[in-house]
């Protein structure tokens, strides 16, 4: 069990550097990142990254810092969710960018059918759904298109959840 959870946090890690490595074409945004990184402790992590990237990236205090983190922030969460193979975070990801909003209703809408394409059958769709609705983010009890409102819209983009 401990080796299963080494190698877990491994994968993880393999992921995560990725994803902050693919800020490098927004340098300041991956600054931004690596200095959060550093204030957390997580020294080794931004070791490898400098030095796989920018081994002589500036490290000068940035402008506007909060917008930059803000910034990366939403490009990582993506990235950590388009990596992900847990079936509830590859819903949450589809449901936002499959979703069409109504200005009539003021909520979001997507075909369960939509949510089939690549590589998801009915009921893997239908069991990632499921998850959803019990963890609270969705009202789904089974219809054929999904509704959510922006608020869960909002949630969903966020959500993320280990294997």
């Amino acid at each position: 069990m401990a080796t299963l959870e080494i190698a877990e946090q491994e994968q993880l890690r393999t992921i995560l550097k990725k994803c902050i490595e693919s800020l490098g074409a927004a340098p300041r945004q991956l600054q931004a990142v690596l200095l959060e990184l550093e204030e957390l402790g997580a020294d080794e992590l931004v070791k490898e990254v400098r030095a796989d990237l920018l081994p002589e990236m500036d490290t000068g205090s940035l402008v506007h810092l909060s917008q930059h983190k803000d910034h990366a922030h939403k490009k990582l969460r993506l990235c950590l969710q388009k990596n992900s193979t847990n079936l509830a975070v590859m819903l949450a990801i589809r449901l936002t960018e499959y979703g069409t909003f109504s200005d009539t209703t003021d909520e979001w809408s997507v075909a369960m059918q939509t949510l089939t394409q690549e590589g998801l059958s009915l009921r893997e769709v239908q069991t990632g759904l499921q998850h959803l609705a019990n963890i609270g983010l969705l009202d789904w009890k089974g219809e054929a298109v999904i509704h959510f409102t922006p608020s869960q819209q909002k949630q969903l983009t966020r959500f993320y959840e280990d294997e």
